[in-house]
């Protein structure tokens, strides 16, 4: 078992290794900041049901899109050329397109997000909005 847990933690140590160089986070700065507000019953009843990596970053991102630019629908082109969202992503996976489906995903099935597929004469759109 602890041979298995250190092959483990050596194969996750190494991929995040090659994606990135983790920046030291440096503190909040002193003054006024902008903060995003997270409904309670995100903490209370679905963070501790969430356990996907992706679905957790999507689920905040998502949150924190619809509550900064009072957003009620983003669609899922919107959320692939976030550079945030897409870079947050990018150190779980090199496909980012793959991490975003499978967080969207997970999210959907939780009844996190409600989706919805709408056709017009620019195509087709997938949308998200937060349930």
């Amino acid at each position: 078992m602890a041979n298995q847990r250190f092959t483990f933690r050596h194969s996750l140590m190494r991929k995040f290794a090659i994606h990135t160089i983790m920046d030291k986070f440096t503190g909040f700065p002193a003054g006024e900041l902008r903060f995003t507000s997270v409904p309670d019953l995100f903490f209370a009843r679905l963070l501790p049901q969430i356990d996907s990596l992706a679905e957790l970053k999507v689920t905040l991102h998502f949150l924190w899109v619809h509550y900064r630019q009072a957003r009620q629908v983003i669609s899922y082109n919107e959320l692939l050329t976030d550079e945030t969202l897409t870079q947050s992503l990018a150190l779980m996976d090199e496909e980012i397109e793959n991490a975003l489906r499978q967080g969207l995903t997970r999210a959907v099935e939780r009844g996190t997000l409600l989706y919805a597929q709408v056709d017009d004469d620019n195509g087709r759109h997938d949308l998200y909005f937060l349930n």
